[in-house]
């Protein structure tokens, strides 16, 4: 005996199609999460990159700090600070240990150029600024002299306010010691804490802190009184 063959029913295409949406909603929920993880994810990374090369060049110029091309010449010889032939006199007001202002600012002496002379950019710092309300990490560009962390002139951004906005910077030299040397003199061990906290621009919720302790590698030496 044959059979009429029927399509679905109202009913039947109804709950089939509330079937479908229901599943549909539910994938494109989760590509969108997925997609958003990922957008989150690369936008931490350009985070963490961007502090790390900020704190990567501090470093890099902070471990050298108290350095003079003509400090060789002193090995063993404390006193020959005040007699450097260099043509600048006394060297040995510009050894000194990192200070730091305000935790948010420090400046130390070095020369960057190792051309042995003191003078012409030999102080370094670093400080949190302000870009049109945006907090920066900037860095002194031209100092014969200890900076005024305050003041405006003479500062280069070295994280870009476009990406970063820059909520925390600490300094702390907590960990920094002395130790007593043979005959009576000492030795300062600068060891300088430094914490960045940023969040990325655009997207607040996205927030990263980095930090590092940087040994200072010329230690400050002080022969007996």
């Amino acid at each position: 005996m044959k059979h009429k063959q029927y399509g679905l029913s109202l009913m039947e295409m109804l709950v089939a199609m509330s079937i479908s949406l229901v599943v549909s909603l539910a994938m494109v929920g989760l590509m969108a999460n997925t997609l958003g993880t990922g957008t989150q994810t690369i936008g931490a990374a350009r985070l963490t990159s961007e502090m790390r090369a900020a704190l990567q060049i501090m470093s890099r110029d902070l471990r050298r700090a108290n350095y003079h091309a003509n400090f060789m010449k002193c090995f063993g010889n404390l006193d020959c600070r005040s007699s450097l032939d260099n043509g600048d006199g006394d060297a040995s007001a510009h050894v000194d240990s990192i200070s730091i202002d305000a935790d948010d600012c420090f400046y130390f002496w070095l020369d960057r150029d190792a051309d042995g002379d003191i003078g012409n950019d030999d102080v370094g710092a670093f400080r949190l600024g302000t870009v049109n309300g945006v907090g920066v990490i900037q860095m002194t560009t031209t100092r014969q002299a200890a900076p005024d962390c305050d003041q405006d002139a003479d500062w280069a951004d070295i994280t870009d306010p476009d990406v970063v906005h820059v909520t925390e910077f600490l300094v702390t030299n907590n960990l920094s010691y002395v130790d007593a040397t043979a005959g009576g003199g000492s030795q300062t061990v600068d060891k300088i804490g430094m914490s960045i906290t940023a969040q990325l621009i655009g997207k607040p919720d996205i927030t990263r802190t980095v930090g590092d302790v940087i040994r200072v590698r010329n230690d400050i030496y002080a022969a007996a009184p």
